[in-house]
């Protein structure tokens, strides 16, 4: 009778655990809906990023916010500095621009043209496809990988693919595969994802171009290290 009373008072116990934690979880929730509809302020950055905050406090040189974690029901404070941001869309529809011409900071486009500028940044960003460029860095990454690895005239190991360790020549596949993607003209391609106006205007093109030159870079990077890698392990698999 105790051991029933014990298990039950336990269970019950147990059970208002679990209650409160999803009326904390469901608070928490409800809170955080509340900050993002209240929320309106569009910071976008010179990189082109963009980021839907709560802005708590400015100055002449910091702007500090309420960033959204990952996890929904949660948020952080986090400062940036005025000099990474383009502007800030406020939630009444005012836009405050950070930029400021100034050559002797290094701003040297007018604001118009900055402004051009980052969106060009920020559609290569959400719209260039770097898949094509990926892929065939990886399978150039396979092939230096193999050759790399291929046992010419070693007579301690046999002759093959795989039979000799990998040397220095692994090493220049990203090169490789940067000289091999390294123009970032504006391709055919890349003008399905603009409008006839952006195609036309200058510092627009030469946004979107910096930013599918960056793109590509840390794509064929990856591709061509990800496809040694693979050669590798395939060649540590087979010992």
């Amino acid at each position: 009778m105790n051991c029933l009373y014990l298990f039950l008072t336990q269970l019950i116990s147990m059970y208002k655990r679990v209650i409160l934690l999803l009326l904390v979880t469901l608070l928490a929730k409800t809170s955080f809906n509340q900050i993002k509809e209240s929320d309106l302020s569009v910071i976008h950055f010179l990189n082109g990023d963009t980021l839907q905050v709560n802005i708590v406090d400015q100055n002449k040189w910091i702007t500090t916010v309420l960033k959204p974690k990952k996890n929904e029901f949660k948020y952080k404070y986090k400062p940036y500095n005025n000099d990474q941001i383009l502007s800030i869309i406020h939630d009444n529809g005012e836009v405050d621009f950070k930029y400021k011409y100034d050559p002797s900071t290094g701003n040297f486009m007018e604001q118009k043209e900055m402004e051009q500028f980052v969106k060009g940044r920020t559609k290569a960003k959400y719209y260039y496809n770097t898949k094509t460029p990926f892929f065939i860095s990886f399978l150039l990454g396979v092939t230096v990988g193999l050759i790399d690895t291929y046992n010419f005239s070693d007579q301690s190991y046999e002759k093959g693919f795989l039979n000799h360790p990998a040397g220095l020549i692994s090493l220049t596949t990203p090169l490789i595969s940067a000289s091999l993607f390294g123009n970032n003209r504006i391709s055919f391609a890349d003008k399905k994802n603009q409008t006839d106006e952006e195609g036309l205007n200058e510092s627009f093109v030469h946004g979107y171009a910096k930013e599918k030159k960056s793109k590509i870079s840390r794509s064929t990077f990856r591709g061509s290290i990800l496809g040694v890698v693979a050669v590798i392990l395939i060649q540590i698999n087979r010992q």
